[in-house]
């Protein structure tokens, strides 16, 4: 046939729908592993649940001794991390089952193919669905002997109690483990910024934590910067301010809004004016980057917010607006 006839088409759409069919066949393939990865890992740790919740079964039944004190505060601890065990199974039941149908329909939306892929999508999930760690009920057994066995030794055989009681335990230990996650995540992290009031100190009283947390910084070598939207202070006041507080830290590890105001007008108009309602940190940040103060007809008004300094400052206003509007209306001869 000549190039580009209809012949040339069909042979096209042949390869085309031949490496689709291929891909789809490769892609179960690949579902049916992980799966099988999935079901071997969830048989493994159910067997063993099973097998631990008949140890402590036995345990139970152990004749009372002189060392029965110490042997019950085991068996607590045993069936808490037996409950947190069943716990995390289920959950991780639930996760594996929600990724599987994200993949498969994620594989449908990629694919050239949807009405094929969508069927491959089908026949999966039935297996997923029909698998044993989606299926299984040996743990609920195993759940309501781990109650019945903590309400008969602890809590009188109260159930209710007793699974109030474990419920409250792993959810502690939820919270220690995912606080525990967040250090790992945070010790990858290179450099910090980091609130000031209300997060390292509340007016004049340090806040628990504040010092490990500087402390854990300069011991791993991170790089930290305090930030505040307070111009009042200058980095250097600040610092000897967590000083005073128990915190030893440079005044290169502060930013202020008094610098980046500074810093802001500079990069507008270098070595300008100003007329300041503020305190002597957002001062001091205006000199130090080449600024004047000037009250007659300054190139801005800068305004920090502080009471004392509006207070102050309030029989003045009146001329920061006329320097406004100065500023505002174009120069005439």
């Amino acid at each position: 046939p000549t190039r580009g006839s209809s012949s040339d088409l069909f042979a096209v759409d042949a390869r085309e729908e031949e490496a689709g069919r291929e891909f789809g066949e490769s892609f179960a393939g690949a579902v049916r592993h992980e799966l099988a990865k999935v079901e071997a890992f969830y048989e493994a740790q159910e067997q063993r649940l099973m097998q631990d919740m008949d140890t402590v079964q036995q345990m139970a039944k152990r004749p009372v001794t002189e060392d029965s004190g110490h042997e019950r505060e085991r068996l607590k601890a045993v069936l808490k991390e037996l409950f947190f065990r069943q716990h995390q199974l289920v959950d991780y039941c639930s996760l594996n089952f929600t990724a599987f149908q994200k993949i498969l329909k994620k594989f449908v939306k990629l694919s050239r193919a949807p009405e094929k892929a969508d069927e491959v999508r089908k026949e999966m999930m039935r297996h997923v669905k029909s698998a044993h760690f989606n299926t299984s009920s040996q743990i609920d057994p195993v759940v309501d002997s781990i109650k019945r066995l903590y309400a008969d030794l602890f809590e009188e055989g109260n159930q209710r109690v007793a699974l109030t009681v474990l419920k409250r335990e792993f959810a502690i230990d939820a919270r220690l483990q995912q606080s525990a996650k967040r250090m790992v995540s945070l010790s990858h992290k290179k450099a910090f910024i980091i609130d000031m009031d209300g997060v390292i100190y509340h007016g004049n009283r340090l806040l628990n934590g504040a010092v490990q947390l500087v402390d854990w910084l300069k011991r791993e070598n991170k790089r930290f910067l305090f930030l505040t939207n307070s111009s009042e202070r200058s980095p250097a006041e600040l610092a000897q301010k967590l000083q005073r507080l128990g915190i030893q830290v440079s005044a290169e590890n502060f930013y202020t809004s008094a610098l980046a105001t500074a810093n802001f007008l500079a990069s507008q108009q270098p070595n300008g004016s100003a007329y300041v309602i503020g305190e002597p940190g957002l001062m001091v940040a205006l000199y130090n980057v080449g600024y004047t103060m000037n009250d007659v007809n300054p190139d801005y008004v800068v305004v920090g917010c502080n009471t004392l300094s509006l207070l102050l400052d309030l029989c003045s206003v009146h001329l920061a607006s006329c320097v406004t509007t100065f500023n505002a209306v174009p120069s005439r001869q």
